[in-house]
């Protein structure tokens, strides 16, 4: 990873916790630079979510039965730890409030992505 990159993960609610991300994170050198972010699939024409490996859906049998509600996905940034946090802008809408498309912008370099 270079000086100030970044690793951006997504992954589904719930997910983050069964894989212990900021246990395992921490343990290869890695932290959190802001709140989770709840992704906005919208915000990415084309997009669909499917396991890797199967092309099906995340949800398992169980969960199809009993919920109708779509999961939704938050996104995660993480940074070397020690570095400065500096040259990245938290997004706007954190884990446990409601998302809009957000974007990010780099201090360092300006560029503008859209999440």
């Amino acid at each position: 990873l270079r000086p100030k990159g970044r690793v951006v993960l997504t992954l589904l609610e719930g997910q983050e916790k069964r894989w212990e991300l900021l246990k395992q994170a921490s343990r290869h050198g890695f932290s959190l630079l802001c709140d989770p972010v709840q992704f906005v699939a919208a915000s990415f024409p084309g997009y669909e979510s499917k396991r890797n490996s199967t092309g099906r859906s995340f949800k398992n049998l169980h969960t199809q039965r009993v919920s109708s509600a779509p999961s939704r996905s938050w996104t995660y940034h993480l940074g070397m730890q020690g570095e400065s946090k500096s040259s990245f802008s938290a997004p706007k809408s954190a884990k446990g409030q409601d998302a809009e498309p957000t974007s990010l912008k780099c201090d360092a370099c300006g560029k503008t992505f859209s999440c």
